[in-house]
């Protein structure tokens, strides 16, 4: 009966280990969006360097094809609220101008490049709205970030992000099914030891 217990007791372990193991590295990855923030310095501009936080939501990584949630803020700006625009605009031979909204009108195509900054009083910083967007290919992402309250307004502010390539995505499904079926065959080798360790089966065996 001792035997009996310890090998129950090992097989629901095991089971239990691999559930959670799924649930972290499969079910959970699968269903979180994927969050990251980068920051870009430029000291080109004004007397004092300006600091661009991008933020960044999309499905498992920053890459080519997928679409990808974006706002941006910046900081060190020589000025609260101003009367003319501010501006980022996204280089339009770096986008995928795909739109996955349901749409008629626009065709799937997106027209969004170019977002507008409003001041934000209480973290004294300018903000950016939402911004959806896809790229289209992998390589040094630039913007053009146009103050108009300058005399030049426009400049390039270059290499803001490297996103991964469009095949990416195919390995990391391919490393998730790989973990699965890694799972499915620990669990049935908890099986194969459970069926032996159970004195009953052991005995039968004899």
């Amino acid at each position: 009966m001792k035997k009996k217990n310890v090998a129950d007791s090992l097989l629901i372990t095991a089971i239990v280990i691999f559930f959670f193991l799924g649930l972290w590295w499969i079910v959970y990855p699968t269903y979180t969006p994927y969050e990251a923030e980068t920051v870009t310095k430029d000291s080109r501009l004004y007397n004092e360097p300006i600091y661009l936080t991008l933020h960044w939501k999309t499905d498992d990584e920053i890459q080519v094809g997928k679409m990808i949630t974006l706002w941006v803020e910046i900081r060190g700006l020589p000025y609260n609220e101003t009367s003319k625009d501010i501006e980022m605009q996204f280089n339009e031979k770096q986008l995928n101008y795909f739109s996955s909204d349901d749409d008629v009108q626009n065709n799937k195509i997106s027209q969004t490049d170019r977002i507008k900054f409003t001041y934000n009083s209480d973290q004294k910083t300018f903000q950016s709205e939402l911004i959806n967007l896809r790229f289209i290919i992998p390589t040094d992402i630039s913007v053009e970030l146009c103050d108009y309250n300058l005399q030049n307004p426009c400049n390039t502010i270059e290499d803001i992000i490297h996103p991964a390539p469009y095949d990416l995505a195919s390995r990391i499904e391919t490393n998730r099914i790989s973990i699965g079926v890694s799972l499915v065959v620990a669990a049935f080798s908890s099986l194969v030891v459970w069926s032996r360790l159970r004195p009953d089966n052991a005995d039968s065996t004899n």
